[in-house]
């Protein structure tokens, strides 16, 4: 499959990806993660060929299929959503029509033993593989089945793309790619702009997915269904491990400890010949073996403790004005979108000073009634009424994608800062890890994550006393996910949110608002409350992510099973770990093999030929390797 060796990307005197390498097998699922700005859409990018690398080398089959879901989609105006992801198969005619030539072409050679004819066979079968795959008999039976899987009912299919939000753009390109099935499948935080349902089918699609994938996701519950092995970018580096999300924390810790202990003893062992070498050095008798010892220390190879953490953002909501007792009432409010109702006699009010949260499966009118609210959108009945002194602040669902991309941070903060934050700009973007030189980037370079933190900052910077947030977390990852709830948790003014994360929402939420079958109601905040009085049996039937499904087993029944693997099971893994020491001690080795043979007076030495035969032979092995590895892999997995 694909393969990456010693890949380099610099941005500015900022080491991006540092001589990263990486083998993707055939059946690999892995997650990719690592901090907001570490490098995974760059990675992803160049997997997928969108971008060179400063230095290193890519090498892919000729005839592997790759496919990339982005995090920026763009559309092409007059299709329908259901015409739109049955472009997956555009390529069907070409295939057809290239089994036509080489059909032809293969009945015009006499000599069969030659080169061409054995080429032209393999790609014949290359061929029918790939039109059988596609069933053209059932072609639209099979977008239809997908689409409804990530939540269009039929009538949205029907819908031209250009009328439907960016969200639901993103899912019809998701749907093109699934049913293209490609060999390898890139996939840039698809769970972004998924309820629920669609992603717990999207998780039951992933793991049964014949191919490859590599999916970048903050979502941990998300990862824990899908992945086999988790790859981590942190400070330029690649980290590979087995298994989902929490064995790969439990992994990471595990790899942290055996490293400080490895470092603390390394220390000392330093600090004694040191002292060691002040004591001989002036003694005449004992001068050698100081100078032994200053070149043992010279030799030795020093142990550098990872940060295990960035630095952590900060975010802290200012001191706002008090508004009247009552913020928000909703009166008799309606909303319709052709002859679809929307929304239907909503009545609530909120009090100053409370934070709800709207719940509930997407298209069920959200976003819509936080619209109206905002006054972004107007009801077709009824009326929303602020109260005394209220100040509303709106994050739109897609505010991180529609930031001008023209403008620099800094240009950006300040435009959005009022007056009386205007002193705290640099303050605010500096908590939120725009600082120095990062001031001065472009939006347009932004990583998705640093442009969600960017548009919060306009929220930092205002004077609202009332936030209305639609799915604020998209494109954050855990930690920050983390701070924005501590934030809201200390949020002096009213809060409005729309969002899907039960770990985000669980702990400060005063009322519910639930948007079901069965029309809008209202609920306590706390979350087992909200569940138990609605009468609803999973929290998935509310639209809200609890992780895994509740018929899967409990941590306790998995360790269980983890316990009882089979002998055989735990060989695999024994052999698997012996095989990725050898590919480690093998690279190492043939990096120095690289070193030495780029010095420039290799050329002239009488063991050149032997270091490159030497060098020759190292990669043979690599390969092997790492075939090995991949047998072992996938022997895991099935």
């Amino acid at each position: 499959m694909v393969e990456l060796q010693r890949v380099t990307v610099r941005y500015g005197e900022r080491t991006l990806l540092d001589e990263i390498s990486l083998h993707i097998p055939s059946k690999a699922h892995w997650g990719l993660v690592g901090a907001n700005g570490s490098g995974k859409t760059t990675l992803l990018r160049i997997i997928a060929g969108d971008q060179s690398p400063d230095k290193g080398h890519i090498s892919r089959p000729k005839n592997l299929r790759i496919g990339y879901l982005r995090q920026l989609q763009t559309v092409r105006p007059g299709q329908t959503a259901l015409a739109a992801a049955m472009e997956a198969w555009g390529d069907l005619r070409r295939l057809q029509q290239r089994q036509y030539e080489i059909e032809r072409a293969l009945e015009r050679i006499t000599d069969y033993q030659s080169p061409e004819y054995h080429t032209l066979l393999e790609e014949l079968a290359l061929v029918h593989d790939r039109i059988h795959l596609l069933d053209s008999g059932k072609l639209e039976g099979k977008a239809v089945k997908v689409l409804r899987g990530l939540g269009f009912h039929d009538e949205m299919m029907h819908q031209p793309v250009e009328q439907l939000s960016g969200g639901w753009r993103m899912r019809v390109e998701l749907a093109k790619l699934l049913l293209q099935q490609p060999g390898l499948l890139l996939l840039d935080e698809p769970s972004n702009y998924l309820d629920v349902e669609s992603l717990i089918w999207l998780e039951g699609y992933l793991r049964e997915y014949s191919g490859a994938f590599v999916v970048v996701s903050h979502d941990c519950d998300f990862l824990n269904g899908v992945a086999r092995g988790i790859i981590e970018l942190r400070q330029g580096k690649l980290f590979r491990y087995t298994g989902n999300y929490d064995d790969y924390l439990q992994q990471r810790e595990q790899q942290f400890r055996t490293l400080e202990a490895q470092y603390v003893h390394q220390q000392r062992e330093i600090a004694r010949k040191e002292r060691l070498i002040e004591r001989f050095r002036a003694k005449a008798t004992k001068a050698k073996m100081a100078q032994s010892l200053i070149k043992e220390l010279q030799r030795m190879e020093r142990i550098e403790l990872p940060e295990v953490s960035t630095k952590p953002i900060h975010l802290r909501f200012m001191q706002v004005p008090r508004s009247g007792e009552w913020v928000v009432r909703v009166r008799n409010v309606g909303k319709r979108f052709g002859a679809k109702v929307v929304l239907d006699g909503v009545d609530f009010d909120v009090r100053r000073g409370e934070k709800w949260a709207f719940v509930g499966q997407n298209g069920r009118g959200k976003t819509t009634l936080m619209r109206i609210i905002a006054g972004e959108l107007a009801p077709d009945t009824g009326e929303v009424l602020l109260g005394h002194r209220v100040i509303p602040q709106y994050f739109a669902q897609e505010e991180a994608r529609t930031l001008p991309e023209d403008q620099t941070v800094l240009e950006y903060a300040e435009a959005h800062a009022e007056e009386p934050m205007r002193p705290f700009v640099r303050t605010v973007l500096g908590a939120l890890l725009f600082s120095g030189d990062d001031v001065d980037k472009k939006i347009a370079v932004l990583s998705g994550g640093e442009r969600t933190r960017l548009a919060l900052a306009r929220l930092a910077l205002s004077t609202s006393n009332l936030l209305l947030l639609d799915e604020p977390t998209n494109h954050l990852d855990i930690p920050a996910r983390d701070v924005l709830k501590d934030a809201l948790q200390n949020y002096p003014g009213t809060i409005l949110i729309v969002s899907h994360d039960r770990h985000f929402l669980d702990g400060w939420l005063d009322r519910i608002l639930y948007f079901g079958d069965q029309g809008i109601r209202q609920y306590d905040g706390h979350l087992e409350q909200f569940l138990e009085a609605s009468g609803l049996q999973r929290l998935r039937d509310a639209g809200i992510s609890q992780g895994r499904d509740s018929s899967a087993p409990s941590r306790p029944s998995r360790d269980r099973m983890k316990k009882s693997q089979s002998a055989h099971q735990r060989e695999l893994q024994k052999q698997l770990r012996a095989v990725e020491r050898k590919i480690e001690k093998l690279e190492a080795q043939i990096h120095q093999l690289e070193q030495r043979m780029a010095a420039p007076e290799a050329y002239l030495s009488d063991d050149y030929p032997e270091m490159v035969e030497q060098y020759q032979r190292s990669k043979e092995q690599l390969q092997v390797l790492m075939r090995e590895w991949e047998r072992i892999a996938e022997a895991l997995e099935g």
